[in-house]
């Protein structure tokens, strides 16, 4: 049997939580209605945001994070007990797709230009990510601009979703993150 898989795929209105291989348990796929874009656009009016900002939008995504926990903590299994989330989040592995993830794992290897094969199964850990969300969340637009491997199209956009990843890490006490990279950038 292949292990139980979560991946978290932030995007611009929505985070979509994908659960593989967890047999009939729950639904597969759990959608919340939040994302960088509008993270950013209701929360982060600031240049750079103010603490309370930033501590509004992880406190509205901690309650859209419980609600998948308490979808996916619903039903355990009837051959072990295991919830979808014990499956994934404690027991499984647990994936960052899409481009937040990507970004968030070159402005902590530093790359520029983008390197795909360096971000492709990179091993985020909280430790990294925590770090990247303090320095982009505390520096100027301007100047968040200079870190490498954050494209200017994600200079604004960036901290919305490095808020619903550090939530995320935080919630589940995450200790790492594997970024998927499945198509070359254009």
């Amino acid at each position: 049997m292949t292990e139980p898989t979560l991946t978290i795929e932030p995007q611009s209105h929505r985070t979509t939580f994908t659960a593989m291989h967890t047999g009939s348990l729950g639904p597969e796929q759990i959608s919340v209605e939040l994302g960088y874009q509008n993270t950013t656009e209701l929360y982060l009016a600031a240049d750079p945001p103010r603490p309370e900002e930033l501590s509004a939008a992880l406190s509205v995504l901690e309650l859209h994070l419980d609600d998948v926990v308490r979808i996916w903590a619903a039903e355990p299994s009837p051959d072990d007990g295991r919830t979808v989330l014990d499956m994934t989040v404690r027991d499984g592995t647990v994936c960052g797709a899409g481009p937040v993830f990507e970004t968030l794992a070159a402005v902590e290897i530093g790359l520029d230009p983008y390197d795909r094969d360096a971000v492709d199964g990179f091993e985020l850990s909280r430790e990294a990510v925590e770090d990247v969300f303090r320095t982009l969340a505390t520096e100027a637009l301007n100047d968040r601009l200079y870190n490498p491997g954050l494209s200017p199209e994600w200079g604004e956009l960036i901290l919305g979703g490095a808020c619903v990843v550090v939530e995320i890490y935080r919630h589940w006490d995450l200790r790492s993150i594997t970024v998927l990279d499945p198509a070359p950038r254009s």
